[in-house]
């Protein structure tokens, strides 16, 4: 479905987004209060885009 080379940028998009999303959760800290729904809420998709990521370079590492 998708080649090796494009299963490695979603990768590299995946580890970015989770890098954005865990930064909006240490910036707010900073300027104010942070609401528990805000905290779970970037907490979960900081690590699925970090475990999507990583899901996808195994399967690329296995199909090599």
């Amino acid at each position: 479905m998708f080649s090796d080379a494009q299963l490695k940028f979603i990768t590299d998009i995946l580890a970015g987004l989770g890098q954005v999303f865990f930064a909006s959760l240490v910036v707010p800290y900073v300027v104010s209060d942070v609401s528990g729904e805000f905290l779970s809420s970037g907490i979960i998709l900081s690590f699925g885009s970090w475990v999507s990521g990583l899901i996808i370079t195994q399967k690329i590492k296995t199909n090599n």
